[in-house]
């Protein structure tokens, strides 16, 4: 019983502590997609047809750079 208690206590903490870094890398990911998007349009900043796949590029490479697939 009490073994089974510990592992109860022991997967709460785990499921928690999951929870809570799962949130803080989602914030981060919105926060390195605002930055790039932001950034590619500094970069790039007419809405011609050649710019926007140098948009891209330049958003995938700075999603990239932040630790994020794009």
């Amino acid at each position: 019983m009490k073994i089974a208690s510990m592992l109860l206590i022991a997967l709460l903490a785990g499921l928690s502590v999951a929870t809570w870094s799962s949130q803080a890398s989602a914030a981060g990911r919105d926060a390195a997609i605002s930055r790039c998007i932001a950034q590619a349009q500094r970069q790039f900043p007419t809405n011609r047809r050649y710019n926007m796949s140098n948009r891209t590029f330049s958003y995938k490479a700075c999603m990239h750079a932040a630790g994020f697939r794009p």
